[in-house]
């Protein structure tokens, strides 16, 4: 899709005065090709494509540019990229557009490399449904962990994976099955709980839950 105000668009498909509903005109460069569909009275669609080199159109209906059909077909694949990335994504404020944009690079290779990888291994906890949060903790940990023995040969790889182990302990001893959740003990109102107290039992809500580290 492509705004209009941009100043390298011919004058002739940016205007829609006097141009009929499910009318096209098309404008093709050597490498580009530039597509203006009116769907209805008032209303320009502008799609610039690189793989399109005819004005196809379907036959009968609205009449729709092939360029708008393509189009349409994998617009889905992309909003679904942007919504796995700010999923479990690395970008973090920066003053330099570089940054952000390798970042992104970041992001984009890393999904990538899941989609590859599961590909292959079908069976790579085939049961899970967190999958991707799974393998993007073992990449960070093949890329940390061999600098992490050059630096401390014996004890500091031994120390990571001691802490990992602590924190998936206390993550599985504080959280309830879901058949045996129940009311918070110290909510008035109606609170389903998730977690429980390590001392006493007491199912407790994240209201009323506290972060403490291990020596207090």
């Amino acid at each position: 899709m492509v705004r209009r105000n941009k100043p390298e668009l011919p004058a002739e498909i940016t205007q829609i005065a006097g141009r009929q509903p499910l009318s096209s005109i098309f404008c093709f460069t050597k490498d580009l090709a530039v597509v203006s569909y009116i769907p209805k009275k008032g209303k320009n669609v502008l799609v610039l494509s690189t793989a399109h080199k005819e004005p196809k159109m379907e036959d009968g209906g609205k009449r729709k540019p092939q360029m708008i059909i393509d189009y349409n077909k994998s617009k889905g694949a992309v909003d679904h990229l942007d919504q796995a990335c700010g999923m479990y994504s690395t970008c973090q404020r920066a003053q330099r557009w570089p940054m952000c944009l390798f970042f992104h690079m970041l992001d984009i290779s890393a999904f990538n490399a899941f989609l590859l990888y599961t590909a292959v291994n079908t069976t790579w906890n085939a049961n899970k449904l967190y999958k991707r949060r799974l393998f993007l903790e073992e990449v960070g940990n093949a890329l940390t962990l061999p600098e992490v023995r050059r630096r401390k040969p014996e004890t500091a790889a031994g120390e990571m994976q001691t802490a990992v182990q602590q924190h998936e302990a206390t993550l599985s001893s504080l959280t309830l099955p879901s058949s045996k959740r129940r009311q918070c003990g110290l909510c008035t109102e109606r609170r389903i709980a998730s977690n429980a107290c390590e001392k006493c039992g007491t199912p407790m809500c994240r209201k009323h839950m506290k972060n403490i580290c291990k020596n207090c």
